[in-house]
Formats: C-alpha cells, structure tokens, sequence
C-alpha cells in the first residue's frame, strides 16, 4: 500500500488513511481518565477516550492498537470510578462525622487553649488578691482569723 492511503485489503475504498492522532488521542485520554478516575473529570476523559477509540476501530483506520487500548483502559477507569463513587456513597456519613469531629475538637482545643491562658490569668490575679486580703485582715485580726478569712476567701472564688 502507498504512504498516505488506507490499506486496500482493510479498506478497498481507498481513501486517504486518517492520521493516528485519534487513536493516540484515545489513548492519551483513557490514561489521564485512569489517573484521574478518583474526580469526577477522570469520567469525561474515560468517555472521550471510548469514542474515540470506538471510531478508529469501527472506521478502520490505522493505530487500531492504541483505539483497543485505550478503550480497555477507558473501561477500567469507568469501573473504577463507579467503584471509588458506591464506596463514598456507603462511607459518606463515616468520612463527614470524623472531619465534624476533627474540626470540632480542633476548634475548641484552640478555644481551650485561649481561655486557659485568659482564666489562669484571671484566677492568679484573683488568687493573688485574696491572699493579700486575707493577710490584711489576718494581721488586723491575730492569728484566728487568718483560717477563717482563707476559708471566706476561698469560698469567695468559688463563688
């Protein structure tokens, strides 16, 4: 057969051979499809994959090996994508009740962390505060004074 024209046993036709480029095409896109199977655009390059595969191979044209393969490929990656979808479809409450938790624990452990550090503050002031009271009070009052003014101060901060 002459370069440039299609395979008269494969095509009596005669017509001027299409360029591979669908075929490899085809196959260039049900192998991104496949790696990208996991996001819904990985679909969109399967399917294209697939009809260009399936027009090489229904058209005859040359790079037939790469239409076949990248329509095997392109049904590998449809599955798996129909896989990875039932799969986060049962699992989809499980996966958003850990990331609630996860966020829900991380915010209050940063909430946490800030009243802490306001209320250990505030209760070392208030502490300090009632100590120096009680000390007043103990010395203007003696010595039996000073157990009842710790308790009053005490429950004054629990309070």
């Amino acid at each position: 057969s002459e370069k440039g024209y299609r395979n008269p046993e494969r095509n009596p036709d005669g017509q001027e051979e299409k360029d591979v480029a669908i075929a490899v095409s085809a196959l260039i896109f049900s192998v991104i499809g496949f790696f990208t199977s996991a996001f819904v655009i990985g679909l969109g390059f399967a399917i294209a994959a697939m009809v260009f595969g399936i027009i090489v191979v229904k058209k005859r044209y040359y790079g037939r090996g790469f239409a076949i393969s990248a329509i095997v490929i392109s049904l590998i990656s449809i599955l798996l994508t129909i896989i990875l979808a039932i799969v986060l479809l049962l699992n989809i409450e499980v996966i958003l009740n850990d990331f609630i938790e996860e966020t829900v624990l991380t915010v209050f452990e940063s909430m946490s962390t800030d009243l802490e550090s306001l209320l250990s503050e505030s209760i070392q002031s208030a502490i300090q505060d009632a100590i120096s009271e009680s000390l007043d009070e103990a010395i203007n009052n003696g010595i039996d004074g000073i157990v009842d003014q710790s308790l009053e101060g005490i429950g004054n901060l629990l309070n």
